[in-house]
């Protein structure tokens, strides 16, 4: 198995941009199948060492955020529910003073 040690999701067999869920199964199948306990291959404690150093590297990287898409030239600039944050929805909208009367008694 050829490894590329300059990428760490080449090296774990995963394609770019995984999620860390993946990467952290992909580390752990290969570090089961290539520990030395279980393949007596030669090579496989240095595949482990690279398989580790990948895991790492995308440890300690920040996760990848998907950017948002820029709003289209149709979208309102406000919704209408942050419009008013203050009247509830689907409250009566009164416009202009309002005059109270007393009960009758």
């Amino acid at each position: 198995m050829r490894l590329q040690p300059d990428d760490p999701y080449a090296v774990l067999g995963l394609p770019p941009g995984a999620s860390r869920a993946q990467a952290v199964r992909a580390y752990r199948a290969l570090a089961r199948q290539l520990h030395p306990d279980t393949n007596p291959d030669p090579a496989a404690a240095e595949q482990l060492a690279r398989v580790i150093n990948a895991h790492q590297r995308l440890a300690t990287t920040p996760p990848r955020t998907p950017q948002r898409p820029a709003p289209s030239p149709m979208t309102p600039a406000v919704p209408p529910s942050a419009a008013s944050p203050h009247r509830p929805r689907g409250a009566t909208l009164v416009a202009g003073p309002v005059r109270i009367r007393p009960l009758p008694r």
